[in-house]
């Protein structure tokens, strides 16, 4: 039987999980929907080769273009608490449910956080050339659980006495960071166009760690605990660690501009490729967020070691012995004792991405479906989403866009984004993981005195959502008219001029100059 103070700790654990996914929803990493609507202005954001369809936008600050995401790849709310009937129960409650739950685990668990937010954005477009500038904000957390951590601690049994568990993935990085972005694309032929972007980096703060061993031998008679790795910190704030972590202190920037002072300073590139393969069906291709982060000011490494055992540990109070008695701290506590402590230089590498898309655009060019595969790496470890959307743009004012994703092979879900241009303001918002199902959760399970209830999604991974505010400019038209380009004839093909991939814009002949416009 598990103690209360054990319940307390894990009802707390759960509680803490819900609130920063139910916080995050409506809040969003890739807006992967947003891909195949042509008329948002700053998507070229996940393929540099993509030009607006108009010639000047300005992105306003903060509204202009923000997003963020919260994953993982391996459970939902529904593997961690159970609603059926008015009754609460959670995955420890019995053996089928812990079953559950582990069987839900990947060998590898990753949770995620992504945000971003545009502080300026401006494109311009010139005949086949698209040039544009932006400075983002950016912040990632990433926690890497092996699928042995909870069964250690929480699925503990006579079947892992005498085995040795590898927990050395165990690792966690946060990273704040503000880029600095020049993009240049260009439309080479009526086939191809490419496009690339060169950032600059400012490092933010960082938070990060590595294992490079972490083993647990396991028996009725003890326990032993092999630990090696490394943490490392930079941020404005200045660390000093006294002997042996007898004392810690931190200094505080003086004033606003030294928090301003970047903490390190990398590069970053995005490369894309759009190909016409045929009249009516495109390819492209994209790697975003190509880059990495030195970080000098303030570092704080930690070399980390033990080499330990616990004797007299029965695998039915471990958790007790733990907690309880505080032995879990004591242990820590050596850990540090038994550090090293340096200031120097370290790198991390920001999230890259890859993305490979096709499009088939119906001959009237209204209407379109595209399919979307997104990887996402993050040291070894390779995380992938596939999407699959319907996309209807009728002109250039409306675009609309429903998709359907499939994350990790295993867990899918829908989403949609509506774009809309009101004069020369465009609009644009998008969701990639929209919960279908949900269910309420009393607070009063979490020791709320007031009975509120809490509605959850419970078969969502992952939350994410998207929108923005553009200035969009362009050049004065008479006449206009969505025509197929490929219907035009060769006669007058000179008095059509592109406006986009799949479409034309009546021109018209000044006859005073002999202009086109």
């Amino acid at each position: 039987m598990m103690t209360c103070a054990r319940i307390h700790i894990i009802r707390m654990l759960v509680l803490c999980l819900i609130s920063i996914v139910c916080s995050n929803f409506i809040i969003a990493q890739q807006a992967s929907t947003v891909y195949y609507m042509e008329n948002v202005p700053n998507r070229h954001i996940l393929n540099p080769a993509f030009q607006p369809l108009v010639h000047l936008y300005v992105s306003l600050p903060i509204i202009g273009f923000s997003q963020m995401n919260v994953s993982n790849n391996s459970i939902t709310l529904n593997d961690i608490v159970k609603n059926e009937n008015g009754t609460i129960s959670y995955f420890y409650d019995s053996d089928d449910l812990k079953k559950d739950f582990f069987d839900a685990l990947k060998s590898t668990a990753i949770f995620r956080t992504h945000s971003q937010t545009n502080l300026i954005a401006v494109g311009y477009k010139h005949k086949n050339i698209f040039l544009s500038f932006s400075v983002t904000e950016k912040f990632d957390a990433t926690i890497v659980l092996p699928k042995n951590l909870p069964n250690l601690f929480l699925y503990l049994s006579p079947t892992f006495i005498g085995n040795s568990f590898d927990l050395t993935k165990l690792q966690t990085d946060f990273t704040a960071y503000s880029e600095t972005a020049f993009g240049y694309a260009h439309r080479v032929s009526d086939q191809w166009s490419v496009g690339g972007k060169l950032k600059y980096l400012s490092g933010r703060a960082n938070v990060s760690n590595t294992n490079t061993k972490i083993v647990t031998d396991l028996s009725t008679d003890q326990w032993k605990f092999n630990i090696q790795g490394v943490a490392n910190m930079s941020s404005p704030l200045e660390v000093n660690i006294g002997e042996k972590f007898q004392s810690i202190s931190v200094i505080t920037p003086s004033n606003f501009f030294d928090w301003l002072k970047p903490s390190g300073m990398g590069i970053g590139i995005d490369l894309g490729l759009d190909y016409r393969l045929t009249k009516n069906i495109n390819l492209y291709a994209s790697i975003i967020d190509l880059g990495f982060i030195t970080w000098n000011k303030n570092t704080l490494n930690v070399d980390y070691s033990m080499d330990q055992s616990f004797s007299n540990y029965y695998y039915k109070r471990v958790l007790d012995k733990l907690i309880v008695k505080n032995e879990m701290f004591d242990s820590l506590k050596t850990i540090l004792k038994n550090s090293k402590t340096e200031s120097k230089t370290y790198t991390t590498k920001t999230r890259a991405q890859l993305n490979v898309g096709a499009e088939y655009t119906f001959p009237t060019n209204y209407f379109s479906v595209g399919l979307l595969s997104n990887t996402q790496f993050y040291n070894q470890i390779v995380a992938t989403e596939i999407t699959f959307s319907t996309n209807a743009k009728p002109n250039e004012w409306l675009n609309a866009s429903l998709s359907y994703s499939i994350i990790n092979g295993k867990m899918s879900t829908f989403g949609a984004g509506l774009g809309l241009k009101t004069g020369f303001v465009h609009w644009f918002i998008s969701a990639d993981y929209i919960p279908i199902f949900n269910s309420t959760l009393p607070l009063s399970h979490f020791g709320f005195t007031t009975p509120i209830n809490v509605p959850i999604p419970l078969n969502s991974s992952s939350y994410n959502f998207s929108g923005g505010v553009a200035f969009v400019f362009d050049t004065p038209k008479r006449k206009t008219g969505l025509i197929n380009k490929h219907t035009i004839s060769k006669k007058n093909k000179k008095f059509f001029q592109p406006r986009s991939r799949n479409t034309y814009h009546l021109a018209w002949e000044n006859p005073q100059t002999g202009s086109i416009r």
